[in-house]
């Protein structure tokens, strides 16, 4: 009986055959740009109205930065970071993401989620401001091309940028703080990540050179 507990407490303790080693990870910038709707928001908060001081956002430019992590073979982690250009228009946010991975050879699919904290300016005529503090949720897919060392992702995204607090200044009077308020912040987008990292597919924990060192 001794004899078979110290057997088991062996195999607990050694590393299962099938035992994988997701050293799978990259960081690298990222660029894009939204192309829903045509002109951002698609409704300002009430504290705005139909102001023509403040305008809705045409063209931007995204840019920032990605880490990310493979958990598992079908598990992605990571945390996204960026700001967004446009005229008379900033912002940014940081979100935690999680993707869901379909693995093909040196192909990944991805279906996520992601969500965080961020903030939005938009300016108008001086001194016209609204400035949002939100809680960003985006759902996306994409494709990620991977070699060793590199990995080479393009992504579509829609996200809901949840107002937790707007203020606006207005062109004449006092700044009003419009609490949560009723703004519709939806947009559709586009991006492009390059990253740079360990992105060796997943292999037996110990690698090759330790099963023909051993024994």
């Amino acid at each position: 009986m001794k004899r078979l507990a110290v057997v088991l407490a062996g195999l607990a303790l050694s590393e299962p055959a099938w035992a994988l080693d997701y050293w799978m990870w990259g960081v690298g910038p990222k660029i894009g740009t939204t192309f829903l709707p045509g002109r951002y928001p698609i409704k300002f908060p009430g504290v705005v109205g139909d102001d023509a001081a403040i305008d809705k956002v045409g063209g931007d430019f995204i840019a920032g930065l990605n880490a990310t992590y493979y958990a598992s073979s079908a598990t992605r982690l990571g945390v996204d970071a960026g700001f967004d250009l446009g005229s008379g228009f900033f912002g940014a946010n940081v979100m935690l993401e999680y993707n869901w991975v379909k693995q093909s050879s040196a192909l990944d699919f991805l279906l996520g989620v992601e969500a965080g904290a961020g903030t939005m300016v938009f300016n108008g005529v001086d001194p016209a401001k609204l400035r949002v503090n939100t809680f960003p949720i985006r759902g996306e897919t994409g494709l990620v091309v991977r070699d060793n060392s590199r990995a080479y992702q393009g992504s579509l995204y829609a996200q809901f940028d949840i107002p937790s607090r707007q203020i606006y200044t207005p062109p004449v009077g006092d700044v009003i703080d419009g609490g949560v308020g009723i703004g519709l912040y939806l947009s559709a987008g586009v991006e492009l990540t390059l990253m740079f990292g360990d992105f060796t597919p997943p292999r037996p924990k110990g690698g090759a050179g330790a099963g023909a060192g051993g024994g």
